[in-house]
């Protein structure tokens, strides 16, 4: 029920949930009357109101997060959505990589990565400070998050947590054929992420798709939200290279969920990012 699987029956699994326990009772008495005789040549109950087909009490639909969890509790995964497609257009303001992109890299690099911590083991070191070992998943896939001890102190509340969250480390492998590994910098929740304002750099990718009123635009915006985060403007060219350029002092900005929504507008999100 709590994964999906009466769905076919056209009510709410909220419903069928909350009135499961009515149903069982009707479905009682309707083995004890059959075990009494109580049903006529034609199958019929004669048992009157009391074996009548139940009413369902109304019950409010389970939110799309908590339809999400009770599917994972059944199943061990989700079914009908996930919960990182509603926050995908937060995450990618600040993600550099994702789970399945780490794949194929080589060496090691310092990423920035986000989705849902699903297990977390944690054990005391030599020293007895604890540190962590997190199963990090996002929408393609999972990998491991090793939180040393600092770290870990400054984060317990984001390991912790079944919100969404956002890491900051370095990522390699270990080994010919190894599986890729992070190792935490620093973990936040994605609100607290979105929320902080010590980000130090906002990097902003333009190409020729982007006009000269398009650019006027952005330069307006990041005139009227004034703050301590340097601007980076990538120029792409046709041919694939890569200029940066660090914008004049009098753009640096304070960056907010609307200023970040605005740029995404008249860029595209793909070219808006924050470290």
């Amino acid at each position: 029920m709590k994964g999906g699987a009466l769905d076919s029956l056209g009510l709410s699994r909220a419903q069928m949930f909350g009135n499961m326990g009515r149903v069982l009772e009707w479905a009682q008495r309707q083995q004890e009357d059959r075990q009494q005789g109580q049903f006529s040549l034609f199958g019929t109950s004669t048992a009157g109101p009391s074996v009548a087909t139940p009413t369902l009490e109304p019950v409010v639909p389970w939110s799309d997060s908590e339809q999400l969890a009770y599917e994972k509790e059944a199943l061990g995964f989700y079914i009908s959505s996930h919960p990182l497609m509603a926050v995908q257009p937060q995450l990618r303001r600040l993600v550099t990589t994702t789970s399945q992109t780490l794949v194929d890299f080589q060496g090691e690099q310092t990423v920035i990565i986000g989705g849902l911590i699903t297990q977390q083991r944690v054990q005391l070191t030599k020293n007895g400070d604890r540190m962590a070992f997190v199963t990090l998943e996002d929408l393609y896939g999972s990998l491991e998050v090793i939180v040393f001890p600092e770290t870990y102190r400054q984060s317990i509340a984001a390991c912790e947590s079944e919100e969404p969250v956002v890491v900051w480390g370095k990522a390699k492998i270990e080994g010919e054929g190894g599986e890729p590994r992070v190792i935490a910098q620093r973990v936040l929740r994605l609100k607290d992420a979105l929320a902080l304002g010590e980000f130090r750099r906002l990097t902003l990718s333009v190409s020729q798709q982007h006009d000269h009123a398009t650019l006027l635009q952005v330069r307006d915006l990041l005139g009227h939200t004034p703050g301590p985060c340097h601007v980076v403007l990538v120029l792409q060219f046709p041919d694939g290279e890569r200029v940066l350029l660090r914008a004049a002092e009098r753009l640096n900005v304070a960056p907010s969920v609307a200023l970040l929504t605005g740029l995404e507008e008249l860029l595209g999100a793909e070219n808006v990012r924050v470290a």
